[in-house]
């Protein structure tokens, strides 16, 4: 529990202090004989910044900074049906590298606290592997194709929240984004290659179907599948298979803009001992480049 307090404390005050991203409120009518001002086009143009940053947010290779947190808990984990936590933090740095092209460097940290797992293995709280992606953008657009490396670095603190192995593998996105509507499927596999010789190889896949429709007033909402494979397990343990709603809310504090939101996702197919359903919620930084 000591990641969830820790990521709800961090949330409180942002939740508290945020205010919405403007919307596109018609302007007070002008008194009689008066010059309107140009109120109507200026809070068009706000509404629409709101539109593209909610847009740009729901793309993984967009050419925006943003440091999301991902806090999940899935449920019915392991023999005793307990809570596995896992704190995903994962800073998205794109690189302009001229001509359109743009160099996206995605890091996935995960802090893991899992239930008791064994009669002799209490709870046990660390880090994960952590696992860098990397995407060549040939231009940024409607239709939008990431492709490049990935990689699984043994960093995990305990052999219990963590592979014991270095892998690498290629990663690919397609992204598609209209005025509304941003969808797109992202794709990759890990092999090890070395690492703690009696741990088990590396053979794993993930699929991950995404799309997120903009609402007024910085709201928007979702539909998204991540797919997880270990091609190594037996029989049917083999796949997880998630399904569920998202939803977020565009927030300014400070003058930083943030994205707040959460999820609710059903495995409709997990290995045994695999968790049932999952909690998600996030808050996201977002720095746009323009």
């Amino acid at each position: 529990m000591k990641i969830l307090v820790f990521f709800l404390a961090a949330l409180m005050p942002v939740a508290a202090a945020a205010q919405t991203a403007p919307d596109a409120s018609p302007a007070p009518a002008a008194s009689p004989g008066a010059t309107a001002p140009a109120q109507p086009a200026a809070t068009e143009s706000d509404a629409q910044k709101a539109a593209d940053l909610q847009a740009a947010a729901a793309n993984p290779i967009a050419s925006m900074i943003s440091v999301p947190f991902q806090y999940n808990a899935n449920f019915s984990y392991g023999p005793y049906k307990g809570i596995q936590q896992v704190l995903n933090v994962q800073p998205v740095i794109p690189t302009n590298l001229g001509g359109g092209h743009t160099w996206i460097s995605r890091i996935v940290t995960p802090f893991v606290a899992l239930p008791q797992i064994a009669p002799n293995v209490g709870p046990q709280v660390g880090l994960g592997d952590i696992n860098p992606q990397f995407f060549y953008v040939p231009k940024q657009g409607a239709v939008m194709l990431g492709y490049g490396p990935t990689l699984l670095l043994p960093t995990a603190t305990s052999v219990w929240t963590g592979q014991g192995k270095w892998g690498a593998g290629p990663t690919a996105v397609i992204v598609v984004s209209s005025k509304k509507v941003v969808y797109g499927f992202l794709a990759n596999n890990i092999w090890s290659f070395a690492g703690n010789a009696e741990r088990a190889n590396v053979n794993q896949a993930l699929y991950q179907a995404f799309t997120s429709f903009t609402l007024p007033k910085g709201w928007s909402l979702g539909a998204t599948s991540t797919t997880t494979v270990n091609w190594n397990a037996p029989g049917n343990n083999k796949w997880t298979v998630p399904l569920g709603p998202t939803f977020s809310k565009l927030m300014t504090s400070g003058g930083t803009t943030s994205q707040l939101g959460g999820a609710i996702f059903v495995n409709l197919v997990h290995p045994a001992g695999g968790p049932t359903w999952t909690a998600r919620a996030f808050w996201t930084l977002l720095y746009p480049t323009h």
